[in-house]
């Protein structure tokens, strides 16, 4: 329940994280991403070959644990998202220096052609 609540703040409220919070939150999340990972699934292995027991795995616990991976998945990516957006955000605030130029060069034209009549 608090995974997916994250998810929705990180989503509506980006902001409420700093940047280097946002870069965190995936990373320290992944120790719980891994344990629940392990609860999906009872056995594993490759086609042809003999499955493997899951010695983590307790029946039962398969729609919790695959709602938590995903939930984890839903983070890390608007986490992903939001990192995005603060560096558009930051684009934004930078001068934008060509047409800063463009405008200066406009102003000088005209200032040239009344100088001219």
């Amino acid at each position: 329940m608090m995974v997916r609540e994250l998810e929705d703040m990180i989503a509506l409220n980006f902001n409420l994280f700093s940047r280097e919070e946002l870069e965190n939150i995936p990373s320290r999340l992944a120790t719980l991403r891994d344990i629940a990972e392990k609860q999906t699934h009872s056995a594993s292995g490759l086609r042809g070959k003999p499955m493997i027991k899951n010695p983590f795995y307790k029946a039962g616990r398969e729609k919790e644990a695959k709602e938590i991976v995903a939930a984890i998945d839903g983070i890390a990516e608007a986490c992903r998202k939001a990192k995005y957006f603060y560096l558009k955000g930051a684009l934004q605030e930078l001068p934008n220096l060509l047409s800063d130029e463009a405008r200066l060069q406009r102003r000088h034209g005209e200032n040239t052609k009344r100088r001219g009549k």
